[in-house]
């Protein structure tokens, strides 16, 4: 018995010995990768070392010591050897993208790191479906690490409905699973025209989706694509083509015609669990923006030309309300406020609450979100008895309580908050928050972020950690300003009108007695000629991808990225501008806010920035008065909290009554609620 026991010792020892030995060539790969990465810097020192001292740390405790965390939590884990090996690989795999072209965006792959952090050592799955779904992008970059994790099937069939062709796109990651079927028939249900591009040639998605044929959806979309291809549109009305027997000829003569198709898509989305569901979402917004691109292109046009389009029979209230909702990326303000007036004359005696059922709910959050932005907020729910206030501001609520996305609907709620002027109203809001406050308990994080919203209106006392969080948005420590001794900026101009009138204006505030001007082909830099080294990259406008791929060269080389990052374009531009943002950005004017989306992809690269927005269009005027009075203070090194900058700005246009109305409309870092609630949910989900 003895030695039996001693053998079974020995040859347990053994196989242990041999197990970890196939190990070690991943973990050898990972170290290789580390080190290569802690060179970058020029020293291999156990340090990767940034502009200033926090960003060295937090690059540092990233790039080294999380990993060293992740591989020691993979080694501990009783996951089994080969699944060990497994992930190990897939972390190497992960750390062989970063070279010296990237690695200074370390607040890129943080998510990412993070994440996997949590799918080694969440065991409470309802809070690791909630950090994962919070962050799709960054969760269908590392789904070899929840695979087999239970709520790996969940996860996947949210990012079926919500980002479809970014799931797709890491098909190979998910593809050998036992339950890819079911994820592909959810894809089929709600996005069959994102589904069906993959069925006009041969590739693991269309032979994936040959194999599940039995499942239902998958089932209509073969049935569908056999008789129309893969490049017909006619799969966004697949709920009429499967329910009601719609015809292929039928809808296909819809889909050509983009007033008919708008018309129809309206019509269907009024309905409730309908297929292609995001398709449809997708289509509207795509042609509620062609609407939008007409009505600012005319803003100089008499308003009954301007407005001529949307007063035609065919665009009800239904239809101007979702031009207004899926054209909020591209709005002017005056495009919004003359079709919020038809709306309303359209809209006749239906009260809110009756007319957002009649179109099954959808997209009311972002309309009660633009009209706050827009001012007119009083006006629409001036509409309602105090009862419909009520329930509509307890939808709100019940929104960030039952929804899948918790998050931006809490964003919503909050910016509406912000714009209430009626006490009566922000009474309501506080008494539904409460009530729905109570029913989340059950549920640890939709509780914490219905708690932080109260932190952040005053229904309920702060924390020290708000406040901490609140006292960083007063001002920005001069240190984080000058890295490497100077200051530096970027100013993103592009290739229209405005575009072309904001730089040639812009350069004009600068006096040549403190700044000297140096032209180069494709930028111009203003360069400080007493006190502070201060420097400001601007492309010209008819060099705007050019010129700002020089720049973005020009920083890589230096290391020495932008301090402050300037947006002087329309809303349409601003995606381009975001993705040159790094974690050295401390400061960043965007120009007219466009809500969560916007903001969380700022804070995706630059966690640490602090926001400068307006709900409305910004004034030329009053953007370079702003601009010019920031790199002053940079200059002359005499640096104020924003509750000081703001009245001295706003002094500047005392004499000049429309342009402070208009700079009532901006909106100083700390009183941006968004951007506050967006860093305390992620810094408590993630903790």
């Amino acid at each position: 018995m003895n030695r039996y026991l001693l053998f079974v010792f020995l040859f347990g020892g053994v196989l242990h010995l041999q197990g970890q030995s196939l190990l070690t060539p991943n973990l050898q790969r990972i170290d290789r990768w580390q080190a290569y990465i802690d060179s970058l810097d020029g020293k291999r020192d156990g340090i990767v070392e940034m502009s200033v001292p926090q960003q060295t740390q937090a690059a540092t405790t990233l790039y080294l010591t999380r990993i060293d965390q992740i591989e020691r939590s993979i080694l501990a884990s009783d996951k089994g050897i080969l699944l060990q090996k497994q992930l190990l690989w897939e972390l190497g795999t992960w750390l062989q993208g970063i070279d010296s072209k990237n690695y200074h965006l370390f607040t890129v792959y943080q998510p990412r790191i993070d994440l996997i952090r949590k799918t080694l050592t969440e065991r409470n799955d309802a809070r690791l479906r909630e950090q994962l779904c919070s962050n799709l992008p960054a969760a269908l970059e590392i789904i070899p690490f929840f695979a087999i994790r239970n709520v790996a099937l969940d996860v996947l069939n949210t990012a079926a409905q919500r980002e479809p062709s970014l799931l797709l796109k890491h098909f190979s990651a998910f593809d050998h699973l036992r339950f890819t079927p079911d994820v592909l028939d959810n894809v089929a249900r709600h996005a069959p025209l994102t589904l069906a591009y993959y069925l006009g040639s041969d590739n693991p998605v269309s032979r994936s989706v040959q194999m599940a044929a039995s499942k239902p959806n998958i089932a209509n979309l073969i049935r569908v694509q056999k008789q129309a291809g893969s490049g017909s549109k006619a799969y966004i009305l697949m709920d009429d083509i499967i329910h009601n027997g719609m015809s292929l000829s039928r809808a296909e003569s819809i889909t050509r015609n983009r007033d008919s198709l708008f018309s129809y898509l309206i019509h269907l989305r009024s309905r409730t669990q309908i297929l292609a569901s995001y398709n449809v979402r997708d289509e509207l917004r795509y042609l509620a923006l062609l609407k939008v691109r007409t009505l600012n292109d005319l803003h100089e046009a008499p308003d009954s030309k301007r407005f001529e389009s949307i007063r035609r029979p065919e665009m009800n209230a239904a239809a101007l309300y979702f031009t207004m909702v899926y054209g909020e990326a591209e709005m002017y303000t005056s495009s919004f406020l003359g079709i919020y007036k038809v709306f309303l004359e359209r809209l006749d005696t239906m009260t809110p609450m009756q007319f957002f059922t009649s179109v099954g709910l959808e997209g009311y959050p972002t309309f009660l979100r633009l009209c706050a932005m827009y001012n007119t907020i009083g006006t629409f729910l001036s509409r309602s008895p105090e009862w419909e206030i009520d329930l509509i501001f307890r939808s709100l609520c019940t929104e960030i309580r039952l929804s899948g996305e918790p998050l931006q609907r809490a964003v919503d709620l909050v910016d509406i908050y912000g714009e209430l002027d009626h006490e009566q109203y922000r009474d309501i809001l506080k008494r539904s928050l409460a009530e729905e406050s109570r029913l989340s308990l059950a549920d640890p994080t939709r509780s914490m972020l219905f708690m932080q919203i109260g932190q952040l209106l005053g229904t309920i006392p702060a924390t020290p950690e708000v406040d901490t969080l609140k006292a960083h948005f007063e001002g920005i420590d001069p240190d984080l300003l000058f890295q490497k001794g100077e200051h530096v900026q970027q100013h993103f101009f592009y290739d229209d009108t405005d575009g072309r009138l904001s730089f040639y204006s812009f350069m004009s505030v600068f006096p040549s007695s403190h700044w000297r001007r140096r032209d180069f082909a494709n930028y111009v830099m203003l360069e400080s000629l007493h006190g502070r080294k201060v420097k400001i990259y601007a492309n010209r406008p008819d060099k705007e991808i050019v010129g700002q791929k020089e720049l973005a060269g020009i920083f890589s080389t230096t290391g020495h990225y932008p301090d402050v990052v300037v947006h002087r374009g329309h809303s349409y531009y601003v995606d381009a501008t975001i993705e040159y943002l790094t974690p050295a950005t401390q400061l960043v004017l965007l120009g007219s806010c466009g809500g969560y989306t916007q903001v969380s992809n700022v804070l995706n690269l630059s966690p640490d920035a602090q926001l400068i927005t307006t709900k409305q269009v910004g004034m030329r005027v009053i953007n370079n008065a702003m601009v010019l009075k920031l790199a002053e203070q940079m200059r002359t090194g005499s640096y104020s909290s924003w509750n000081e900058f703001w009245p001295q700005l706003s002094a500047q246009f005392a004499s000049k009554p429309e342009i402070r109305e208009n700079f009532k409309e901006y909106i100083k870092p700390g009183d941006n609620l968004s951007v506050l609630l967006i860093r305390m949910y992620r810094q408590a989900v993630m903790r």
